[in-house]
């Protein structure tokens, strides 16, 4: 189990760059997911509400137009 850890240890401090970017998309892969969820939520929300009328109430024009 130590063995593995330094190895793993050991491989991370070899590649910095490597390590950086896997990081990075994985960050940025949580963020984005977090954002679509919170999108997707918020729609919902929106069109669930009370206030959101699923009728279209049409009015004729004035006659003065």
């Amino acid at each position: 189990m130590i063995q593995s850890i330094r190895m793993a240890i050991k491989s991370i401090s070899g590649n910095k760059m490597r390590a950086f970017l896997t990081m990075l998309g994985i960050i940025i892969g949580v963020m984005a997911l977090v954002i679509l969820v919170s999108l997707v939520s918020g729609a919902w929300g929106a069109t669930r509400s009370p206030s959101a009328s699923r009728t279209i109430k049409a009015a004729p024009f004035p006659s003065g137009i």
